[in-house]
């Protein structure tokens, strides 16, 4: 067995929640409150009750109270200092608090006096993982998978950091695990399906949306992915149904609303396709794919000179862009900017290289999912700028430089 790191943190960022390492609650919120009260009497009774203190630590936690958790679980720590299962414990609810120096801390001291303790691996690793340190986060999971092999939400996490560092192979075969541990968590479900869709295996992933979407008829997220899934294979009209239901259930949300415009444009309703185009980019101005899908709507709709601005905003971001490049010299040869085109499709060929066709064609793909997919990060492969080591990757789109390929996302399981 590994022998593990002690990890640090140097800021303080809340981005633990990124990953679910809790399990869900056992109990209605009424009878926590009820159990609660009655812990509240048993401590007034016996302020240094260190079972009480724990248990009602536990049940805030459960609640979402972190402060209450994070306060009994310090005088739990006081009471009985070789605690583990207290500073693991408290380490979940700092970390939720935002507070994840703090978090860090514990799950380390808790590590330290129990080292087979799996689920304080888990935690540590999903803290890791929050705060970009990749490798650290699969060599924690890996430790807690290797002490509690039926622990699924280790595979779950795990799954998602492979996914993140471009191993797919590796992350469906974790959360198929996670999948047959816990047939009735739909985590691991909408993970393998999103993971499916980055591969291009659209049909498999309909397979695992549509068996989610039968225990969970209006998981917001299954409706997304597979409106995403169906536009990438054509079908715009059922994918607009899914994507407008997914609109009823959570208004605004930016990436239904790009995901709606697609299957719009794909229908040639490229007037109302721009009005869901325009609220994203009103939300985010430095949307890639929303900024490629307007631009081409304003082509259909003889609009070179809007679209060629659209291009020019992409182009701005990533000036190796080639789908956008292209785009841009098709807009500006519409407009009889010939000269200005020529140079476009000079950079074009200059980037190609030897094979100008296949690159061409990869960059012109029309296929985007966003932020419930991948998490913001380009392959590995590719240069993108330098972070602080603690926010992870740049933000900017996954995968092909060109527009296509690998999308952007942000990674939150619902």
């Amino acid at each position: 067995m590994q022998e593990q790191s002690i990890p640090h943190v140097e800021a303080t960022v809340p981005r633990y929640l990124g990953y679910t390492c809790s399990t869900l609650r056992t109990r209605s919120v009424e009878e926590f409150r009820e159990e609660i009260e009655a812990l509240d009497e048993r401590i007034k009774a016996n302020p240094d009750d260190a079972d009480a203190l724990a248990t009602r630590g536990l049940f805030h936690s459960d609640l979402g109270e972190d402060g209450l958790a994070e306060e009994d679980f310090t005088r739990v720590v006081s009471l009985t200092p070789g605690d583990a299962a207290a500073y693991d414990a408290r380490g979940r609810a700092r970390a939720e608090l935002g507070d994840l120096r703090g978090g860090m801390g514990d799950f380390n001291r808790a590590i330290e006096l129990n080292p087979a303790d799996a689920r304080a691996l888990l935690h540590r690793g999903c803290l890791r993982a929050a705060v970009g340190d990749q490798d650290g986060g699969v060599e924690d999971l890996t430790g807690a998978i290797e002490r509690d092999p039926l622990l699924a939400l280790a595979y779950h996490n795990r799954g998602l950091l492979l996914r993140e560092l471009w191993e797919f192979e590796r992350a469906v075969e974790d959360f198929a695990t996670a999948i047959r541990l816990e047939p009735s968590s739909n985590l691991s479900r909408f993970a393998m399906a999103v993971t499916w869709i980055n591969e291009g295996e659209f049909e498999r992933a309909l397979g695992d949306l549509d068996a989610l979407l039968r225990l969970d008829p209006d998981h917001d997220g299954a409706l997304r992915a597979k409106g995403m899934a169906l536009v990438a294979l054509g079908e715009h009209a059922a994918a607009l149904d899914l994507l407008e239901r997914s609109l009823e259930l959570d208004p605004g949300r930016p990436e239904a609303l790009a995901g709606r415009g697609v299957a719009l444009s794909g229908l040639s309703r490229h007037a109302e396709a721009l009005e869901d185009f325009n609220r994203v980019i009103d939300r985010d101005p430095g949307s890639i794919h929303a900024l490629f899908d307007r631009g081409e709507a304003h082509l259909q709709l003889g609009e070179p000179g809007e679209a060629a601005e659209d291009f020019a905003a992409i182009l701005a971001i990533e000036p190796d862009n080639i789908g956008a490049r292209a785009a841009r010299a098709m807009a500006l040869t519409a407009q009889e900017k010939v000269g200005e085109a020529l140079g476009d499709y000079d950079r074009v060929i200059t980037i190609a290289g030897d094979s100008p066709g296949t690159l061409l064609d990869r960059g012109m793909r029309r296929f985007r999912l966003s932020d419930y997919a991948l998490p913001a990060q380009r392959s590995p492969e590719e240069f993108y700028p330098e972070t602080d080591g603690l926010n992870g990757a740049s933000s900017g789109a996954a995968g092909e430089t060109a527009k296509g390929g690998r999308v952007e996302a942000d990674g939150q399981q619902g």
